[in-house]
C-alpha cells in the first residue's frame, strides 16, 4: 500500500476517533447540563408545593383531601401520603401513583430522581420525589417531559455526526495532499536514481534546498553513489590490470608452445621452450593465487582464522626459507626478536605477509647488503618490521605503495618486479587482523615496512 494512502487512512482514522471522543464529551456535557437545569427547576416546584402544604390547615383524617394550589395547567405534580395513596395530582399521566414500593421507601428518607414513560406521554419524563416537611407527612412528586432535552441532544448528535464525517473527509484529503507534497522530492529522487546506470561515473541526485530530512537523505544517497561509483571504478581498474598482467605470460606461453610445436626443433630447443612455458605457468599460478587472496579479503568471509600464534616462530621460518635465495643474491637476512611473541593471528596469512615484504626487499637489495626482520611488543600490539639497504622508495610511489598492480619505476620490468600485488596483499592481511601497515625510507638509505598486529585479548598468554 502506498505511503500516501496509508497516511491518509491513518489521518482519517485518527480524526474519526478524535471527533467521536470530542463529540461524546460534548453531548454528554450538554445532556448533563440540561438535565441539571431541569432537576433544579423540579426542585423549585417541589419546594413550592411543599410550602403550600406547610401553609394549608391540617386534614381532618387520613383520607381527608388536601388542597395545594395545583392548577390543571401545571406540569406533572402529585402529593402522596406515606403509604403511597395519591392525595392530589395534576398533569399528564399523574392520575395513578407515580411511585412504586421501592421508590416510595427511598422517597420517605430523601430526594430521589428517576425517568419514567407515563401513559399518554410522547417522551419519557424526569420525575423528582421528596418529603414535604416534618410537620406534613406527605411526599411531593413532580415531573417534566424529557422530550425537549432529548430533541435538543438528538439534533446536536446529528450535527456532530455530520460535522465529524466532514472533518474526517477533510483530514483524509489534507493528509493525502500533504503526503503528496512531502513525498514529491522522494519520487523525483526515485526517478533520477532509476535513470542511473553502471556507466554513469559521476551521476548524483539533486539535493532539495529544504535543509530537512529529505535533503539529508539525498546527501546520504549521493555519498552512497560516490562510494559505489568508486567501487565500480576500482573493480574496472582491477579487471583491466589483471587482464594486462595475464596477457604477457599468456602471450609468452603461447609463443613458446608454438615454437616448440614447429618441426625440426632440437632437443635442447624443446627443453628450453618447455622450461620457459613452465616458468610462465608458475607465474600465472602465483598471479591467480594472489588475485584469489585479494578477492577473499574483499569479501571478508573467513579470510583469516586467528589463533594463539608465536610470531617469532613464523618469522624464523620465513628467514630459513629465504636463506638460499639470499645467499644467491649476496644478501644477508637477520632476525632480531625476543624469545617469543604471541598474538591472536592466522599463522598462514601472517607468514604470507612477511614473505611478501621480504620478497620485495630481496628483489631490490644490492649485493652485500643486510635485511633485518625485527619483532617487538608495544603494549597490546605486536610489531613486525622489515628493514633493507636497497634504493628506497620514491615519494610518488609511497602514497600508492599498497594499491593493487602498482610498482616503483625501477620495478616496471616484469622480469625484475612482480605483478604489483604483494604489498596490497600485506595490507589486506594486516587489516583483517585489526592492525595496520606503513612504509617509508630509512635515513641512511633503504626502506622499512612496519606491520602492527593486535595481540591476544581473549585470555591467551602474552609472552
Amino acid at each position: 500500500m502506498p505511503i500516501r494512502l496509508r497516511l491518509a487512512i491513518v489521518f482519517g482514522v485518527a480524526s474519526a476517533l478524535a471527533v467521536a471522543l470530542g463529540g461524546w464529551v460534548f453531548v454528554s456535557a450538554l445532556s448533563g447540563g440540561l438535565r441539571g437545569s431541569m432537576i433544579a427547576e423540579l426542585q423549585t416546584r417541589a419546594g413550592t408545593v411543599s410550602q403550600q402544604l406547610q401553609d394549608a390547615p391540617a386534614a381532618a383524617g387520613p383520607t381527608a383531601p388536601i388542597s395545594p394550589d395545583l392548577a390543571d395547567s401545571q406540569p406533572i405534580t402529585q402529593v402522596v401520603d406515606m403509604k403511597g395513596a395519591v392525595r392530589a395530582s395534576t398533569g399528564i399521566g399523574a392520575g395513578g401513583p407515580l411511585l412504586n414500593v421501592s421508590e416510595l421507601t427511598r422517597a420517605r428518607r430523601s430526594q430521589i430522581t428517576f425517568e419514567r414513560q407515563l401513559p399518554g406521554a410522547a417522551a419519557p419524563s424526569l420525575v423528582l420525589a421528596q418529603p414535604a416537611s416534618d410537620a406534613k407527612p406527605y411526599i411531593v412528586v413532580v415531573g417534566a417531559s424529557l422530550g425537549t432535552i432529548n430533541g435538543a441532544v438528538g439534533r446536536v448528535e446529528n450535527e456532530v455526526l455530520l460535522g465529524g464525517i466532514v472533518a474526517v473527509l477533510v483530514a483524509g484529503a489534507a493528509a493525502w495532499l500533504l503526503a503528496g507534497a512531502a513525498l514529491r522530492p522522494v519520487e523525483r529522487m526515485r526517478r533520477e536514481a532509476a535513470t542511473i546506470s553502471a556507466h554513469d561515473q559521476r551521476a548524483t541526485l539533486e539535493v532539495p534546498q529544504t535543509h530537512d530530512e529529505l535533503a539529508a537523505l539525498a546527501t546520504t544517497l549521493n555519498h552512497l553513489l560516490l562510494r559505489l561509483q568508486g567501487a565500480l571504478a576500482h573493480q574496472r581498474q582491477f579487471v583491466a590490470s589483471a587482464g594486462h598482467e595475464l596477457r604477457t605470460p599468456l602471450a609468452i606461453l603461447k609463443g613458446e608452445l608454438e615454437l616448440a610445436g614447429r618441426p625440426g626443433r632440437s632437443r635442447h630447443e624443446l627443453t628450453s621452450a618447455i622450461d620457459e612455458a613452465a616458468a610462465e605457468t608458475d607465474r600465472l599460478v602465483r598471479l591467480a593465487e594472489d588475485l584469489l587472496v585479494l578477492a577473499e579479503s574483499d569479501e571478508s568471509v573467513h579470510f583469516v582464522r586467528p589463533d594463539d600464534t608465536d610470531l617469532v616462530v613464523i618469522a624464523g621460518t620465513v628467514v630459513a626459507a629465504a636463506e638460499a635465495r639470499a645467499r644467491a643474491a649476496g644478501v644477508a637476512v637477520q632476525l632480531s626478536a625476543p624469545p617469543s611473541l604471541h598474538a591472536q593471528a592466522d599463522a598462514t596469512r601472517v607468514r604470507q605477509a612477511v614473505e611478501n615484504v621480504l620478497d620485495n626487499a630481496l628483489r631490490l637489495a644490492p649485493g652485500g647488503s643486510l635485511i633485518v626482520i625485527s619483532l617487538r611488543s608495544e603494549g597490546p600490539t605486536a610489531v613486525i618490521e622489515v628493514l633493507d639497504e636497497g634504493p628506497g622508495i620514491g615519494p610518488e610511489f609511497a602514497s600508492q605503495a599498497f594499491d593493487r598492480f602498482t610498482r616503483p619505476d625501477d620495478g616496471r620490468d616484469r622480469d625484475h618486479g612482480g605483478a604489483g600485488l604483494g604489498l596490497s596483499i600485506v595490507r589486506s592481511i594486516v587489516r583483517a587482523h585489526g592492525g595496520d601497515v606503513e612504509i617509508g625510507n630509512r635515513e641512511g638509505g633503504g626502506a622499512w615496512v612496519t606491520m602492527r598486529i593486535p595481540r591476544s585479548t581473549d585470555g591467551l598468554p602474552l609472552a
